[in-house]
């Protein structure tokens, strides 16, 4: 990520215990106080979701949770105003045998 991670506060994801089951991924931790406060200075999006991801620390090998601040790139939706060529070219078989593949 280009952008300073910002940390889901009250958020805390915990790596399964090592006597846990395999299908066991992890757990999560709320302090609800702390989180809802959070939730509450966040925006959203278009739908009403705060997106959030479980990164792991190259330094200490720890999970952690922070926003999913990555948005897609908007597209040019401008289309040229030129006009498409018809082909009228009659296709016969000798053309389809001079097909190079």
């Amino acid at each position: 990520m280009s952008q300073e991670n910002k940390f889901a506060d009250g958020l805390y994801f915990n790596e399964p215990h090592e006597n846990a089951p395999e299908f066991v991924l992890g757990n999560i931790s709320v302090n609800v106080e702390q989180f809802a406060q959070f939730l509450k200075e966040q925006e959203v999006d278009d739908k009403g979701y705060l997106k959030l991801s479980i990164l792991r620390s190259k330094k200490t090998n720890k999970p952690y949770i922070v926003i999913d601040t990555w948005k897609p790139e908007k597209r040019d939706t401008e289309h040229s105003s030129a006009p498409v060529e018809e082909n009228t070219e009659e296709i016969t078989d000798d053309t389809i045998e001079n097909v190079p593949f």
